[in-house]
Formats: structure tokens, C-alpha cells, sequence
């Protein structure tokens, strides 16, 4: 929440959805990558943006490919590279959606952030993926965990 209200103010509208997904993407941070990494979104690696965050490692995925990922030194850097990352062409559009939270995970999903889903039609993710992340929010756990965020 300081990040964004120092750096990002323009985005206060998506703090509980940020936030839920990235309980969402990193297992609550009980994730090797987000324990490890300090990467709480499976960001890999991308040139575009490694005169910011220089510092990759390698991490075997879901896939079991060995592939490099973005290595924090500290969880207090994780929202600005977040925002470097969907700041990057292939999520061009994603300001238009920072008052709606909903519509932001659905331009996201949409643009690729998620890939796909077991399960569910191409057409479909964005709004599953939206979905699942409005669910996270109205949980009693991420209630909790909002409570303790926003202290």
C-alpha cells in the first residue's frame, strides 16, 4: 500500500486486487519462487526491463523448464517491478482499467499474464481469471490479510 501511495497513487483502486493476486500467483507466498525469489507473480525474466532489475536466477517452472525469472533482493522492491512488468507493450491499455479492478485482471488475463487454464476455453480466461481473483477478495483469509496490509 506505501508503494502505491508514494509511487502510484493514480492506482490506489487496484491495491486489493493487486494484492489478491498475487496471493493467487504465489500460493499465499508459500511459493519455492516467491519464498526464494522474492517474486510474487512468476515474472520471468525480460530484457525490457533488467536496467531496473538486472538480477534473474533460475527456477524450474510448473513445466519443469529451467528458465530465468526476476530475482528480488527484497520483497519491498516486488510492486515496482510489478508495475515495470505490466508496464511493458503486450499490456498496453492496462491504465484505462485502474479504476476498475475487475476489468484491470480481465485486460491482464486477456494480454497474456496467466496463460492458460486447465480447463477452461481461451475465450473464457479472462473472465475466469477475474473471477477467481473477485474471490480471493471476498475470502474471510484475504480479509485478514488486508487488515494486517493496510496497518
Amino acid at each position: 500500500k506505501n508503494y502505491l501511495d508514494q509511487h502510484r497513487p493514480d492506482c490506489k483502486g487496484l491495491f486489493k486486487h493487486t494484492l489478491a493476486q498475487w496471493a493467487l500467483e504465489s500460493g499465499w507466498g508459500s511459493s519455492k519462487l516467491s519464498q526464494e525469489f522474492n517474486n510474487f507473480g512468476g515474472m520471468k525474466f525480460r530484457s525490457e526491463i533488467a536496467d531496473k532489475f538486472p538480477i534473474s536466477g533460475l527456477y524450474t517452472d510448473w513445466a519443469g523448464e529451467e528458465v530465468p525469472y526476476f530475482k528480488l533482493a527484497s520483497m519491498s522492491q516486488w510492486p515496482e517491478l510489478y508495475f515495470a512488468f505490466i508496464g511493458r507493450s503486450v499490456y498496453d491499455g492496462w491504465e484505462a482499467h485502474k479504476d476498475c479492478g475487475h476489468c484491470f485482471m480481465k485486460h491482464l488475463a486477456k494480454s497474456g499474464y496467466c496463460g492458460a487454464m486447465r480447463g477452461v476455453a481461451t475465450e473464457d480466461v479472462p473472465k475466469v481469471y477475474a473471477d477467481r481473483i473477485d474471490n480471493i477478495i471476498e475470502s474471510a483469509k484475504f480479509q485478514e490479510v488486508l487488515q494486517y496490509a493496510l496497518k
